[in-house]
């Protein structure tokens, strides 16, 4: 008995450590609560982890810029869903892309829907700039969050003239939205998921696509620019190759969407 466990700690050992930084970015990675460890981050690394057994995976929750940070100071460090910019490819190594995500959309309640017609264009996607100077509605925006160029440009632009913005401190819209203190918001569906299920109201909620905006964000796991790391991303490449493998991975994203979002996520998946 003491043989074999001398063994097997022999061979845990003899395994290479792989840190994963991750945080507490409910609905991505959940890491307290009773859906501590549910996030589709979660899920999605639970499932890399157990395809990839000749390593040591020790997963670490904090920030993100920490998790950046750590990447470049040690060998064998890795994140889950970063997105992908020549900057940073400068300092970490990339695999391909692991799960995508919609772009921010607008989020509104459901049973408000049929206000936002009139700034729809054919297709179903808001006209921006039309609904934020001309509908009268109260929106919330967060504090120096980039949500994206198009929208950020629009909502810089009608800054000085617009008195229906409601600046917020932090993404937690969905009461705001839930109470009609704000008439609807920007943010990713499946964000808005979280918390509308954290309200016991997760069918409360719909979001409608940006006109302007990209069909789907690609995120991808980024490690250490190491012998280490380019091994990992190797590894992570080779499994993302196979088919079953991404329907996993999506399927796990998919969980957190609205009706609507699901159906337009599905779509762009399709054409790629």
């Amino acid at each position: 008995m003491f043989a074999a466990s001398a063994n097997a700690n022999t061979e845990d050992k003899a395994r290479p450590t792989i840190t994963w930084y991750g945080g507490n970015y409910p609905p991505t990675f959940i890491a307290t609560g009773p859906k501590a460890g549910q996030g589709y981050g979660d899920k999605a690394l639970a499932f890399l982890f157990s395809q990839m057994p000749d390593y040591r995976n020790m997963p670490v929750t904090t920030s993100f810029n920490r998790g950046l940070a750590g990447m470049r100071e040690r060998d064998g460090a890795c994140m889950f869903g970063v997105i992908k910019t020549p900057e940073r490819e400068k300092y970490y190594a990339f695999t391909g892309p692991v799960s995508a995500t919609l772009p921010n959309r607008v989020i509104m309640l459901k049973s408000r829907a049929r206000e936002i017609a009139p700034f729809l264009d054919p297709r179903g996607e808001v006209e921006l700039e039309l609904l934020v100077r001309t509908s009268g509605m109260r929106f919330g925006v967060i504090t120096d969050r980039f949500y994206s160029t198009h929208i950020n440009s629009v909502l810089d632009e009608a800054a000085a003239d617009n008195r229906d913005r409601v600046r917020l401190s932090e993404p937690r819209y969905g009461t705001l939205l839930y109470h009609s203190r704000i008439d609807y918001t920007f943010g990713f569906p499946y964000e808005a998921a979280y918390q509308f299920a954290e309200l016991g109201a997760p069918d409360a909620y719909i979001s409608f696509p940006i006109k302007g905006e990209p069909p789907l964000l690609f995120a991808h796991v980024a490690c250490s620019k190491t012998p280490l790391g380019h091994a990992v991303v190797a590894k992570i490449n080779a499994l993302v190759a196979q088919p079953a493998v991404r329907k996993q991975l999506y399927g796990y994203f998919t969980e957190w969407l609205d009706d609507a979002a699901r159906a337009d996520f599905l779509r762009a998946l399709q054409a790629q």
